[in-house]
Order: structure tokens, then sequence, then C-alpha cells
């Protein structure tokens, strides 16, 4: 069990989200997502682990502008590459 864990959990990225957000965001990654700080009034910053960069993208995508990715670089561009796809797929102007 703790060597599937690990491998479902081999990216981790940074997030920084509303604190009434939070056990929304936890709840979704489950035991892959954990508070690790406040950094300002009322945002707070999670860690968020999956196995891939895109696998953590496709699961944030949804939060739209709730969310902000710190990082890793690689998360940020799959979050991009999500986005262009969407307006790709429907024809939205860019």
């Amino acid at each position: 069990v703790d060597e599937v864990e690990q491998r479902r959990a081999r990216t981790s990225a940074t997030v920084l989200v509303s604190a009434r957000l939070v056990q929304f965001l936890q709840s979704q990654f489950g035991r892959h997502g954990r508070r690790i700080g406040e950094v300002a009034d009322g945002v707070v910053r999670v860690e968020v682990a999956a196995p891939t960069p895109r696998s953590i993208a496709e699961q944030l995508a949804g939060w739209g502008t709730l969310l902000e990715v710190e990082g890793p670089e690689e998360v940020r561009t799959e979050l991009g590459r999500i986005g262009t796809e969407l307006v790709e797929r429907s024809g939205a102007p860019a």
C-alpha cells in the first residue's frame, strides 16, 4: 500500500487558495492534499500531489481563478495546455 501511495504522489505542486475553500481542495486530493501554511489574510498554501504534472493540472483545471498554482512550472504549463485545448475545442476566441 505504501508503494502504491508513493507512486500516486510522485509529483507535487503548491497552490494558493482561499481559506474557505481549503477543505474542498483537500477533499478532492484526499491524503495527497495538505495545508502547509497561511500566506495572507484568508489565503492558504496547500500542497497537492498526483502521479504526473498533467494529473495535477487536470484536477486543478476546473478551479479556474479560485486558486493560483505557485509551482512547479510543469504543472503551470500543463494548465496552460489544457486551457488552450478547451478554447480550441469550444471555438471560443483566445
